[in-house]
């Protein structure tokens, strides 16, 4: 099912800006950051500065419903995380000394 509500559609489970792959949560997470609409398109060229514009608008016209649905999103990642995470242990703690160890020299590097 797809419903289409001026610059934006849900489809498959999901809020997308006009017919791109863009997803909306993307674009209302860089500018609750405050990245500006121009900012903002440059990240997804898939999509015009007026696509960002819309989005925006649709956004705080139905700020309670998109709130709730990026909450339930979220939430949604967190439990798959979890259940990733316990299946594999191990493998998620070596990926996270990786990274931690990576960091550290990257860091490094900066300050030479």
């Amino acid at each position: 099912m797809q419903t289409i509500e001026g610059y934006v559609r849900f489809q498959h489970g999901g809020w997308y800006v006009g017919e791109s792959g863009v997803q909306v949560y993307g674009v209302i997470a860089l500018w609750q950051q405050g990245f500006s609409p121009e900012e903002i398109q440059s990240s997804f060229p898939a999509i015009s500065l007026k696509d960002v514009y819309g989005t925006i608008l649709y956004y705080l016209e139905h700020r309670e419903q998109m709130d709730a649905f990026f909450r339930e999103q979220d939430a949604l990642f967190q439990q798959k995380k979890a259940e990733s995470e316990a299946q594999d242990p191990a493998f998620y703690a070596e990926m996270r000394e990786r990274i931690a160890r990576f960091r550290e020299r990257e860091g490094q590097g900066r300050a030479s």
